[in-house]
């Protein structure tokens, strides 16, 4: 069967095309697809225009990538604010010269290296290694948009707990929880009451909500957690001892890149 594929509502950048809606017909007869985001090279004979919009000839695939695009836009969605965590954690701390943020991975490269090993933990949505005057502290950052179900959070809490408790020196990794309300926030405190183990070597749970967050900045007091539930900042939670590692080295420093031309992952 003949397939005829048209992307209106298109932007073009040189040889690619930005689409943002795809429309099939079939043996003549139209039929919807979905509205979704894909990237497409396209030639100026591939490009046509048809009552201001832009019209480019594409393979079957386009609407298919399309439509992956559609169904995968929400963790897409996720992942960019996970990220944007990091980014301006490291441009807030740019000019400190008492801490910064030496290494970073989004969730990707987390799963790459359990892949890699015999031991697979859980994967929190970002993971980084911040390094303050006198110690070093693992930030294992959740993401929450306020989508999953408590029984999803509670596997995921119990998760962290299973893989971390009894560990030496386990304490050392923050488990920073950003959620979206306060309610949200209280809904997460719960869980962890009858998760945590207080008494033992475990990772611990911080929480925040993304106002207090936007508002203050993650170098703030705003992380809630702890046996007395205030909300502290990173100096006052516990870490590894001081390395090797080098403050003025931490990514985003003035010309840090020069001293590691690594780049900022790594464990």
């Amino acid at each position: 069967m003949s397939c005829c594929n048209e992307i209106t509502n298109s932007t073009c950048f040189g040889h690619a095309a930005l689409v943002s809606s795809v429309r099939r017909w079939k043996a003549g007869a139209r039929s919807s697809a979905s509205k979704s985001m894909a990237l497409c090279h396209c030639s100026s004979e591939q490009t046509s225009m048809r009552g201001g919009e832009i019209q480019i000839a594409v393979s079957s695939s386009i609407p298919k990538r399309a439509e992956h695009a559609l169904e995968r836009r929400f963790h897409l969605i996720h992942q960019l604010e996970a990220n944007q965590f990091f980014v301006r954690f490291a441009v807030s701390i740019r000019e400190a010269k008492d801490v910064g943020l030496y290494h970073w991975v989004g969730e990707h490269e987390i799963v790459a290296a359990y892949a890699e090993s015999e031991e697979h933990g859980p994967i929190p949505d970002g993971w980084g290694r911040l390094i303050t005057k006198d110690r070093e502290l693992l930030l294992q950052l959740e993401w929450d948009r306020g989508t999953e179900q408590p029984r999803r959070l509670r596997a995921k809490l119990q998760s962290y707990v299973r893989y971390f408790v009894d560990r030496p020196h386990a304490s050392a990794n923050q488990v920073l929880w950003v959620v979206p309300t306060r309610q949200r926030e209280e809904q997460l405190g719960h869980l962890l009451g009858a998760v945590a183990s207080p008494d033992r070597e475990c990772c611990r749970f911080w929480t925040t909500t993304s106002d207090l967050l936007g508002e203050a900045g993650p170098r703030a007091a705003i992380w809630l957690g702890g046996p007395d539930k205030v909300r502290r900042a990173f100096d006052s939670m516990p870490g590894l001892a001081r390395t090797q590692r080098r403050i003025e080295e931490s990514i985003g420093k003035p010309e840090w890149w020069l001293r590691r031309p690594g780049g900022g992952a790594g464990a």
